[in-house]
């Protein structure tokens, strides 16, 4: 096309994003100018990026903890831990080095063997070695005087961690009541980094370990964290009694958020403090994995859900009201003759926090995990991304008479309605690819017979009816990954939680451009839009003059209703709706221009009306993915928005709408070629 836009927003997959705004621009030969959005959503969201794995908005790669998963190791203290030498120890009467071992002859009932190693007061150090010909007595193996106090008067290997009170550097061997045996591979390392370990507790098989006793804190010092958005990430493991908290300073609410129960748990806070600060109440058990990064609320999503060259997804506000949408071992989930275990298969986010649904051995039907709700209202969503495994279909069901049943063939991406009612409204099934697809059926709770209760699940079949009982082996089963349940007439992007309900804001998208952007005589406003859902709700985007008196907009109206419009107040000049499939991609471009008004849809014309005025000059000043006011905003996918200051030919709008050519001919004709 001959004429530059005044203002773009994303084509062919290039989209200029950066941290707290969307960039439409405007080009000028070959150079580029910003023509910023005003976003806005106030938490974090989760999109399909390029690589087809879902991803988390506005997330920094960089980890601000150091060592979270206590794996580190530091440099080795012990010199000639492997008795390569008989060198660099002091050896009591009965103690020798040979045949790359330390060995006791048993001749006196006690004596000791020792090496000075560079120890601190406050620190975790990993003790380990083996021993080997153990015939008689045993031996004390000890760092920082009474710190450590390993016995040994057996064969094999020992490990052992400790927390220096003291500034006792020496490491003891002692042999008491006659020893007999030797010694070998005894090594002293630093681990802990990083961490300021309070009283009860230790370093652990990569993990930090509490003995319940009192209350204590596990803290990392983070410089330069104050003021920022947060996601903390961290797992409890080996849990039985007790609680850990989150610090309460390190709260934005001031408030402590409490865990008692093993899992993965993920918060969102601002901080208020340098450090990351645990806080036990007589917890038994250790914590492991924690993970701090920063995250930008604000940022916008471009989504590559089955669209190789992406769109910008707007979404409305949603609640994931499962407390647990990916740790389906929780006793939130109950288990109807089923159980889940975790998986090693990657899941939609590239990771690896899946759980195998996995029916009991035995005879048996409805093998589900599930959980009730009560007190619902409006239409109600239920989805869960699943994979085949040695079955291939999964069920999600509503129990609560009249019952609602849906399977869902998870090799070929089709489903069956297999129990339908008044309370079912829709079902669909969203290939996520490697394998995965997104289940969704939405119910009306208003039609269960206790109104406002459901009683949801998740069940295993093996063939297209999952009432049909059948034999499980208790190994067998299929994959599931990210639950979600919210008040949506349709299924929302995935929101994560991991211990109660989560809500993810809506996103708003405004105020984009100048009066020097537009040509209030003349024009073109061109999208490339999908709705996100065909739901009977106005969703529209255009540019006015700040009001809903002057403005040109193209959007939804109604079922299966694009809506285009050009107001000038108190008139309406053009006004027309044409029926489609609002959620399937359609190109639009709506011309106005005194006496010659058109729309024009995927290469065809199919309104024009040859009657009605334009705005006076300098009229728009602003482009908004609303109606100019906070109403009727735009949730939707947009792949392309144009907006030109004068009016298209034909042959041009043609070209700007037209999907593909359906011929050599057609071509040739659109672009007024002689053949």
């Amino acid at each position: 096309m001959a004429v530059n836009p005044s203002i773009q927003l994303g084509t062919s997959g290039n989209w200029a994003i950066k941290e707290d705004n969307l960039l439409a621009y405007k080009q000028l030969g070959n150079k580029f100018f910003d023509r910023e959005f005003d976003f806005s959503r106030g938490t974090t969201a989760t999109f399909v990026g390029r690589n087809g794995l879902i991803q988390e908005s506005g997330l920094t790669s960089a980890e601000l903890v150091t060592n979270g998963d206590f794996s580190q190791e530091g440099p080795e203290l012990v010199t000639n831990g492997d008795f390569a030498t008989d060198s660099d120890w002091s050896k009591g009467a009965n103690w020798t080095i040979s045949g790359g071992t330390a060995n006791s002859d048993g001749v006196n009932a006690t004596s000791n063997f020792s090496q000075v190693v560079t120890s601190f007061s406050g620190k975790t150090f990993l003790v380990e070695g083996s021993a080997s010909n153990v015939s008689q007595g045993f031996a004390y193996i000890s760092l920082g005087g009474t710190d450590l106090q390993i016995v040994v008067n057996s064969n094999g290997s020992f490990k052992h961690y400790v927390t220096i009170s003291s500034g006792n550097s020496t490491l003891f061997i002692s042999a008491r009541n006659n020893f007999i045996g030797s010694i070998d591979n005894v090594s002293v390392k630093e681990v802990g980094q990083d961490w300021i370990l309070g009283s009860g507790w230790s370093i652990g098989n990569n993990k930090a370990v509490y003995d319940g006793s009192s209350f204590s804190s596990l803290v990392q010092v983070i410089p330069n964290l104050i003021g920022k958005t947060l996601k903390l990430q961290f797992d409890i493991v080996d849990y039985t009694s007790g609680t850990i908290r989150i610090f309460p300073d390190t709260k934005e609410s001031g408030s402590d958020i409490r865990y008692s129960n093993n899992g993965t748990y993920v918060e969102y806070y601002t901080a208020a403090q340098n450090q990351l600060n645990f806080q036990t109440q007589r917890l038994n058990g250790s914590i492991t994995n924690i993970s701090v990064k920063e995250v930008q609320l604000d940022v916008p999503r471009i989504d590559f859900t089955d669209d190789p060259t992406g769109h910008l997804l707007l979404e409305p506000q949603s609640t994931n009201i499962l407390a647990y949408s990916q740790d389906f071992s929780q006793n939130y989930w109950g288990k109807q003759s089923a159980t889940v275990t975790t998986s090693t298969i990657t899941d939609p986010t590239g990771d690896q926090n899946s759980f195998k649904l996995v029916p009991n051995s035995g005879t048996g039907g409805n093998r589900s995990i599930s959980n009730n709700f009560v007190g619902l209202s409006g239409l109600h969503t239920q989805s869960v991304f699943a994979k085949k495994g040695e079955y291939n279909y999964i069920a999600l069901r509503t129990r609560n008479n009249p019952n609602v049943s849906v399977m869902f063939d998870l090799e070929n991406g089709t489903f069956n309605v297999n129990q339908t009612s008044v309370a079912f409204v829709s079902a669909k099934i969203e290939d996520y690819g490697s394998g995965w697809y997104k289940c969704s059926i939405t119910v009306d709770p208003s039609q269960m017979s206790s109104a406002g209760q459901i009683f949801t699940s998740f069940s295993v079949g093996i063939t297209g009816n999952e009432t049909n009982s059948f034999d499980g082996d208790g190994t067998s089963g299929v994959y599931i990954f990210g639950a979600q349940f919210e008040q949506k007439s349709y299924a929302t992007s995935y929101i994560p939680t991991s211990g109660s309900a989560v809500t993810r804001n809506q996103e708003l998208c405004n105020n984009s451009g100048t009066v020097n952007d537009f040509n209030s005589e003349e024009g073109v406003l061109y999208a490339e839009i999908a709705a996100l859902a065909n739901d009977g709700t106005w969703r529209v985007l255009g540019f006015s003059d700040g009001t809903t008196n002057n403005r040109v907009f193209i959007g939804y109206s109604s079922f299966n209703d694009i809506a285009c419009r050009f107001e000038i107040s108190p008139s309406v000049v053009y006004n027309f709706n044409f029926t489609a499939d609002i959620t399937i991609n359609s190109k639009l471009a709506l011309k106005y221009k005194e006496n010659d008004f058109a729309l024009w849809v995927n290469g065809v014309e199919v309104n024009s009306q040859s009657s009605g005025n334009t705005f006076p000059i300098g009229t728009l000043t602003q482009m908004q993915f609303t109606s100019a006011t906070s109403s009727s905003p735009f949730y939707g996918k947009t792949k392309n928005l144009k907006v030109f200051k004068r009016a298209l030919t034909d042959a041009e709008l043609y070209l700007l709408t037209v999907t593909q050519y359906q011929s050599y001919q057609e071509m040739a004709t659109a672009l007024n070629y002689t053949l």
